[in-house]
């Protein structure tokens, strides 16, 4: 080649310059993609023997999502000072690279963000902590992504410090205004840390009763017995006595009855006997105490405890519900009355 058309000059630059320039962009990117087809065909491999869903699993999948573009131009890159460029070209070129490497870094902390939160939810998988957990990590990836914004914005000679101040003041003004709704959203991440309930517990709140159906990041949502939907706040969740029903194991019931006033001193003697007979003979009932408790006003009262060995509402009234039909039937084979409220009236001849 003629030694004059190499000495052409372009842009500051000789053709010789450029050529060297290719020639190093070239070799720089081969051994870049020779070293990454070395490291990648070794991680494949060592992905099929990694359990899916493990830390080295992600990482290597980070490894594996960054392309060919981003390796040529870093050769590009550490080739560009066999150049003569101006020196805005260099901050421009070394800006575009700083975002490149910033953008792929976020992507790597997202991927470990959704690690860590998978990971917690194999434990417990339910629809309403995995929807807290996605709250969760959007907002922990806003504020990486926050960060580094601000990060790129410093390194291209952006004052942040009065940004930051500016976003400060602008971000109270805006809890100020939101202060309800950040309440309810802190109280969904409080459910979600706590765990007082579940989707598909049966819980009461206040007067309010049903089956979780949904915990968003503002309202949980109750499906009520009538069968209507109930909207509750976060923040009255976790601010009121909740009673869980789901964590019940068994129900214990305590209920009154009375006999009229004339019956026999040995018939009542023997109540609490044919009481705690009938709950021993039922299967899932566990009895505790019957004792004759006061003289009421037109009863004998007693009072009788016991257990229902399931946490199922309905268990609980069918075994209660049988109960008090074999009580009246013993009742009425032993000849024992049962009261009901009277009232006896005097009346007085002058």
């Amino acid at each position: 080649m003629n030694p004059e058309i190499l000495s052409i000059t372009f842009l500051g630059n000789t053709l010789f310059d450029y050529l060297v320039f290719l020639l190093s962009l070239l070799v720089l990117f081969l051994i870049i993609k020779v070293g990454e087809g070395a490291v990648l065909n070794r991680l494949k491999k060592r992905r099929e023997k990694l359990k899916k869903g493990s830390f080295p699993a992600v990482l290597i999948e980070f490894i594996l999502s960054i392309k060919t573009g981003f390796y040529l131009y870093l050769a590009f890159f550490l080739s560009l000072p066999l150049l003569d460029v101006p020196l805005i070209s260099i901050r421009i070129f070394s800006g575009v690279l700083l975002v490149w490497v910033v953008f792929r870094l976020m992507i790597g902390v997202q991927m470990l963000i959704d690690w860590f939160l998978n990971r917690k939810l194999l434990d417990d998988a339910d629809p309403g902590t995995e929807v807290a957990a996605k709250n969760i990590g959007t907002i922990i990836k806003a504020l990486f992504w926050i960060f580094a914004v601000l990060l790129i914005l410093s390194n291209f000679g952006v004052e942040v410090t009065s940004l930051i101040a500016g976003l400060g003041i602008g971000g109270l003004a805006i809890a100020f205004a939101l202060q309800n709704v950040l309440e309810d959203l802190f109280s969904s991440f409080a459910i979600y840390l706590d765990k007082p309930f579940t989707v598909g517990d049966f819980i009461i709140v206040g007067d309010q009763m049903g089956v979780v159906e949904k915990i968003g990041i503002k309202t949980t949502r109750i499906r009520a017995l009538q069968g209507e939907e109930i909207v509750i706040s976060n923040k009255e969740l976790t601010t009121e006595r909740v009673h869980n029903f789901k964590k019940l194991q068994k129900r214990r019931s305590v209920f009154e009855f009375g006999v009229v006033y004339g019956t026999p001193d040995e018939k009542m003697r023997k109540i609490p006997g044919i009481i705690k007979e009938i709950i021993q003979n039922k299967e899932m009932a566990e009895f505790d105490r019957a004792h004759f408790k006061e003289f009421g006003d037109s009863a004998l009262e007693f009072e009788v405890a016991y257990y229902v060995m399931s946490s199922e509402f309905m268990d609980y009234r069918n075994v209660h519900q049988e109960i008090l039909f074999e009580i009246k039937t013993r009742f009425g084979e032993e000849g024992i009355d049962m009261a009901f409220p009277t009232r006896t009236v005097h009346l007085f001849n002058k």
